[in-house]
């Protein structure tokens, strides 16, 4: 550990009065890998992805926005939720993020038949997803 910071520390000196405290290698290799992120061309905003949450942000790409993707006893549940059409980044992923909790909700509180979740509760999952 000791010879990657070292390493970073030759690499890239100026991040060394950037630490958030004394001892902690994380907080270094996160500015570190952040300036990276920013130096490629292809990428404009950097918006980390989340568990069941996925940022697709590439220019070459016709979709840009957040993809919710959640699976229970077999059963994925997926929905797009696109920059353009709710407004921006950040709302798009606001939106994304309450139909995530939602859903979990829904299917946590769901009764299972033989160990899958019931037709109903999928009905009323993609029904809730297609609402949002």
């Amino acid at each position: 550990m000791t010879n990657l910071i070292i390493i970073l520390t030759i690499i890239y000196p100026t991040y060394i009065p950037l630490f958030t405290c004394g001892t902690c290698l994380w907080c270094y290799l996160l500015r570190v890998l952040t300036h990276l992120e920013l130096a490629i061309p292809n990428i404009t905003h950097i918006m980390k992805s989340r568990k069941n949450l996925t940022r697709f942000t590439y220019e070459t790409t016709a979709f840009q926005g957040w993809r919710l993707c959640l699976s229970r006893t077999g059963t994925t549940f997926t929905k797009y939720f696109s920059d353009k059409k709710y407004g921006g980044e950040r709302k798009a992923l606001k939106a994304s993020d309450g139909a995530l909790n939602e859903l979990r909700e829904l299917l946590d509180k769901s009764r299972k038949v033989n160990g899958k979740l019931s037709k109903s509760t999928i009905a009323k999952a993609h029904k809730l997803l297609k609402a949002a």
